[in-house]
């Protein structure tokens, strides 16, 4: 597949991650604390499609083992989002925000400068 798809891939599963994020920690915010299949469905979804597409650029790049440290780095982002929803219910609001901004930062940081 050309690289267009899988950069386009690639966002699309940014897009759902930053969805069902935003909606995890806006439910946390206003206390509800039902399961939101819905919220669980996009979060599964974003992960597959970055993961999927990921690994397509890499391949597109031209980028053979072993990886430079950065895409290391975007792979511990990758399980961090992973793991962000079951995380947020024992952080408080601010740190949930907060972690997430900074999650999504350094993933931009690392993938657009690519600087190790």
């Amino acid at each position: 597949m050309p690289h267009s798809i899988y950069l386009v891939l690639h966002l699309l599963g940014i897009f759902l991650i930053t969805l069902a994020i935003g909606g995890t920690l806006v439910k946390k915010q206003i206390g509800d604390k039902t399961p939101v299949r819905l919220l669980s469905m996009l979060h599964g979804f974003g992960l597959f499609f970055i993961f999927l597409a990921g690994f397509g650029l890499i391949a597109r790049l031209g980028i053979a083992w072993p990886f430079p440290t950065w895409i290391w780095f975007k792979i511990v982002i990758w399980l961090a989002f992973g793991a962000f929803p079951m995380l947020t219910p024992r952080m408080s609001n601010k740190v949930a925000w907060t972690s997430a901004i900074v999650l999504f930062l350094c993933a931009a940081i690392l993938g657009v400068y690519k600087p190790f």
